[in-house]
């Protein structure tokens, strides 16, 4: 017989775990084709708003277009779980019959958790509604990158080309800040440069070695809450000068004229033209389906993310690189 729920699932909805559970699992049966989720869709997490509400939206709005059957909600006897059923091959194919009765969308059952008290294995709710994210810049090494010395007076003057390694940096929800990124659908990792090499004029003189001249230098170790800074049109501050920041689409890029590489200087900078997934991947964790759906723009996304406090950043430290200059 076709899978019933006992409330409604998704935005501002009752999600009640087995509930949840069920909808995770008929969205995992449906073809991405056909609005499903990719591949790597584990339907064992539990309901977050970047994860329930946006499938859940991306499957009604590949159905039914955009209109007012794509309200991130899969209710008990509406029109999605009838399509979910059908789609995932689910016997009988249609809604449930008589299903158990369930709070109306949008309120949440006697015995459910606060809204502002997440449940076990939920990320971590801000006052507002919004929800805490968290990146962390890992210690192992990816790859490698091509870049300038940076000269610091005058500024953005390039001097040689080195050969730096590239490290990792997970991008993710989190409940407790000292436990960790939570290991759901949507924890993505990018490869960053976070070592840049400075550059000291008043040192090259007759006889001077490239140690002489050049210093390795690394992004500030910690714990940090991030803000939003107009640095090279939109970046989100560190600490100081030290930002993430847009790197080079080819980090394995090597060219015979400096300025045309990246000039790193302890930022992160977000390699592989991932930059602008990077920036929309931490609004949508941050503020779910609001700003998916457009009712947030991306200024004032970033302008609540910043004053809530909404966006952290754990650097983890790494043994500083040898000089390798390769031009």
């Amino acid at each position: 017989m076709a899978v019933t729920i006992s409330a409604p699932v998704g935005y501002k909805s009752a999600n009640r775990p087995d509930d949840v559970r069920k909808v995770h699992d008929l969205l995992k049966r449906v073809a991405p084709a056909q609005g499903g989720p990719p591949a790597s869709f584990n339907p064992a997490v539990p309901y977050s708003p970047a994860v329930t509400d946006q499938h859940i939206y991306n499957f009604q709005v590949k159905q039914f277009g955009k209109g007012s059957n794509a309200d991130a909600v899969v209710d008990p006897a509406r029109e999605t779980l009838k399509r979910l059923n059908a789609l995932a091959g689910a016997p009988g194919g249609g809604i449930g019959i008589n299903p158990p009765p369930g709070p109306p969308a949008g309120s949440l059952p006697p015995t459910a958790p606060d809204p502002g008290k997440p449940g076990v294995g939920e990320p971590a709710r801000a006052p507002s509604g919004a929800f805490y994210v968290g990146a962390v810049l890992l210690s192992n090494t990816v790859n490698h990158a091509y870049i300038a010395g940076y000269q610091n007076k005058p500024r953005k003057v390039k001097a040689g080309v080195f050969k730096v390694p590239t490290y990792g940096l997970l991008l993710g929800h989190y409940r407790d800040w000292e436990a960790g990124l939570l290991p759901d659908d949507d924890l993505a990792q990018f490869e960053v440069i976070r070592f840049g090499v400075k550059f000291d004029e008043s040192k090259n003189v007759p006889g001077a070695t490239d140690d002489d001249m050049f210093d390795v230098v690394g992004t500030c170790v910690g714990d940090f809450t991030l803000s939003r800074a107009p640095y090279l049109d939109g970046s989100w501050r560190i600490k100081g000068e030290y930002y993430i920041h847009i790197g080079p689409g080819n980090p394995r890029f090597r060219s015979d004229v400096p300025r045309e590489l990246s000039g790193a200087l302890g930022c992160v900078e977000v390699c592989n033209r991932k930059w602008i997934d990077f920036q929309v991947r931490v609004r949508a964790l941050a503020l779910g389906l609001p700003y998916l759906k457009g009712e947030i723009d991306d200024a004032a996304a970033d302008r609540r993310i910043t004053e809530e406090g909404l966006f952290r950043l754990l650097v983890q430290p790494a043994a500083r690189p040898p000089l390798v200059r390769v031009k």
